[in-house]
């Protein structure tokens, strides 16, 4: 994942270069009766009702993609060959987008394929003339993006980019692309493609080129920072589904090792890729699974001083414990388990977080609201202010909403909220957040609090 010199990926000399100098490069591969020939094959195995963006490898019948691999080894193997230099090709898959929006495909890199120096390549081969003129689902690149400081991309990894997506496809490069011809590019590169608004589907090819040397690796992310690194085979993306792979990866792929990925992504790198002086404040991640009635506008977050937070992931037991707040507190609710309400003194807590829990509060009764993965809690009835202060939590994938705004949760800021304002509070992982309830109590009442101590 550091850099490294370049090494030649591309037989061309001059296609190798502009590869090299940009990031990706349009050659041709096919010719026009090879992509009649996948083109009817591949019309063949499509079922009936497909609709909107199919992907061979998220179908659940990996039949599928076996199909997939044992039609598009034999048509393509000499060409890429022919155009790679020492590589071969992994994961390759038809995406077919049917006509309609829901064939859009969002903004993403594909995941970590090797742990060598040298990237994996994309190679995307439309069996149709694609371009942003027909509107029939053009290939967007953002060149420079595959040198962001991402990190590990595999299994439930955050994606660190989500926050500045809005700023970052606007500035990508749409291409137009001939049937049969390749387009070429680190695979790190952010990249996305429109719905089809025309009136026939839209087949591609997508695969990976991986050094022939290279192990094959697929990582997991156990935690907030916690990752777990597997060697696998190339069978592995044909045979598992997306879905299944923890648990496949822990029963049949040795663990080459476990770290932790402390890679971020700030303002100053994405402006960087954008080539600008500054980036607008990133946008809140606001997940499907929730249900936002009100403002969408970004609620401003306040940093807390002398905020002492972890280096490495928290965990707590799961528990139906609950612990109510004091007087005129909030109330919580969950839809499902997955959350716990603590004192911050609870024994259940670690020694070695409680001077850090500590660090985040007032002098209010406040507590620990550890929200477990996939999991969403909704406050309400407090009738004083109180303050939202994460002390760790998955990054990206952690916000609230409430009337006024939604917010991404951040270690060691707070988000101030009035009396009685409902807040929903998400995780969508990976790993548990610990979140601190401040109750900000009007001064009055602290005097009172301390003259009884």
């Amino acid at each position: 994942m550091t850099a490294a010199a370049w090494e030649a990926v591309l037989a061309d000399a001059a296609d190798d270069a502009r590869l090299a100098a940009s990031g990706f490069v349009v050659v041709p591969l096919l010719t026009a009766e090879e992509v009649t020939a996948i083109r009817t094959n591949q019309a063949a195995q499509q079922a009936a009702d497909d609709s909107g963006l199919v992907i061979d490898f998220t179908v659940e019948d990996r039949r599928t993609m076996q199909a997939t691999r044992d039609l598009l080894t034999p048509a393509l193997t000499h060409h890429l060959e022919q155009l790679l230099v020492d590589r071969k090709p992994v994961m390759a898959t038809f995406i077919v987008k049917h006509p309609g929006p829901e064939s859009r495909m969002a903004l993403h890199c594909e995941p970590s394929f090797t742990r060598g120096p040298q990237p994996a390549y994309n190679v995307w081969i439309p069996l149709v003339d694609v371009s942003a003129e027909s509107g029939n689902g053009a290939l967007h690149l953002l060149p420079g993006s595959q040198h962001l400081p991402l990190g590990w991309v595999g299994y439930n990894t955050p994606l660190l980019f989500r926050r500045y997506e809005r700023q970052l496809a606007e500035r990508t490069v749409a291409l137009n692309v001939r049937a049969g011809d390749a387009v070429v590019y680190d695979s790190r590169m952010l990249h996305w493609s429109e719905a089809n608004a025309g009136p026939a589907s839209r087949p591609a090819i997508a695969l990976a080129a991986v050094p022939r040397s290279a192990e094959l690796v697929h990582v997991l992310a156990t935690g907030r920072r916690h990752r777990q690194l597997y060697a696998v085979d190339e069978p592995f993306f044909v045979d598992n589904h997306p879905g299944d792979v923890p648990r496949v990866l822990a029963e049949r792929y040795p663990l080459l090792s476990e770290f932790d990925d402390l890679r971020t992504l700030d303002p100053e790198a994405v402006a960087s890729v954008l080539g600008t002086s500054a980036v607008e404040r990133p946008d809140t991640v606001v997940p499907e699974h929730v249900d936002v009635e009100g403002s969408q506008a970004t609620l401003e977050p306040r940093t807390v001083v002398g905020a002492q937070l972890p280096s490495a992931d928290v965990d707590h037991p799961a528990s139906t414990f609950v612990a109510a707040m004091a007087s005129g507190g909030p109330q919580m609710a969950w839809e499902q388990p997955g959350a716990r309400l603590l004192p911050i003194e609870d024994d259940t807590i670690p020694l070695s977080h409680r001077a850090g829990l500590r660090s985040l509060g007032g002098a209010g009764a406040n507590r620990l609201l550890v929200v477990d993965p996939g999991t969403k809690v909704v406050i309400e009835g407090h009738d004083h202010p109180i303050a939202v202060v994460a002390y760790d939590c998955p990054e990206v994938n952690t916000g609230l909403w409430c009337e006024a705004g939604v917010a991404t949760l951040v270690p060691g800021e707070a988000i101030d909220l009035a009396a009685g304002q409902r807040t929903t509070i998400w995780n969508d992982g990976p790993g548990s957040a610990w979140i601190v309830l401040a109750e900000r109590l009007p001064r009055r009442r602290l005097v009172e609090r301390f003259r009884r101590r």
